[in-house]
């Protein structure tokens, strides 16, 4: 919460498009077979994590949205740094754009 009380609105709006675009390609690789879901319930299996899933029992949508929910999560030790490194490029661009606008 203090990043948020911090960078304020933009943080949330750059955020939360970064987590939507990486868990949508996500979804869309294993849905269209870019990216076999076999492999990733395989990586599952051997590193346990089939006590909290069972992948027998996965429906393949259902099973794709799961993978694709898990696997984005995992992403976000990668996602927030890259957040925090482009917000200021981010803002200046946006900030242009008002200013732009305005004349």
């Amino acid at each position: 919460m203090g990043t948020l009380q911090q960078y304020g609105l933009p943080f949330l709006v750059w955020w939360t498009s970064l987590y939507l675009a990486s868990g949508v390609s996500i979804y869309v690789a294993l849905d269209t077979g870019l990216v076999s879901g076999a492999s990733i319930i395989d990586f599952i299996m051997q590193n346990g994590l089939d006590k909290f899933i069972d992948p027998a029992r996965l429906d393949p949508t259902y099973g794709n949205i799961a993978i694709a929910v898990i696997v984005n999560e995992c992403l976000e030790v990668i996602r927030f740094p890259i957040t925090l490194a482009t917000l200021p490029y981010i803002k200046r661009v946006f900030s242009r754009k008002k200013v732009e606008e305005a004349k």
